[in-house]
């Protein structure tokens, strides 16, 4: 879904 979920995405979204 993101990009650099790292950056973009919260945490839980760090695998996408």
């Amino acid at each position: 879904v993101c990009g650099n979920c790292i950056n973009s995405c919260p945490v839980k979204a760090l695998k996408l």
